[in-house]
């Protein structure tokens, strides 16, 4: 192969590459004692206004391959939730802490996770980092 063709092999790669998911989540998760292995990564935010003060509330939700989301939310201290083929379980809240930096409007959120919670018959263990992930709902 001439070194003009791997040039172009290299471009088409980046290229490739640069079409393919770029959330990175980093750490461990398990639940219900097995491993979660997150295949992408959502984060929303949505603010409040009460009484004349304002309160935003963080959430980042990990999907794995077979489509079960697990969710953090640092409203109320940490709450986690399950959902799955149409059901939704609350597994704890008050469990945990999940700090946030970035905007979720920029594209730029990321944070870390630190869980450890028993609900609705789960547990949810997780000590992750997030970066680069899509807007809830509109995918990465």
């Amino acid at each position: 192969m001439s070194a003009r063709g791997g040039t172009f092999g290299l471009g088409v790669l980046a290229a490739l590459l640069a079409c393919k998911s770029q959330s990175a989540v980093t750490g461990s998760v398990s639940f219900d004692g097995a491993a979660f292995e997150p295949k992408d990564c959502q984060v929303s935010e949505s603010t409040s206004t009460l009484g004349g003060g304002s309160v935003t509330t963080h959430t980042v939700t990990l999907v794995d391959a077979a489509k079960r989301r697990l969710s953090f939310s640092d409203s109320g201290g940490m709450r986690v939730s399950y959902s799955h083929g149409g059901g939704f379980d609350s597994i704890g809240q008050g469990c945990g802490k999940l700090s946030f930096a970035g905007s979720v409007k920029a594209g730029d959120a990321r944070g870390h996770v630190e869980a450890d919670c028993t609900g609705s018959g789960h547990t949810v263990r997780a000590n992750f980092d997030f970066s680069a992930c899509g807007k809830y709902g509109l995918g990465p």
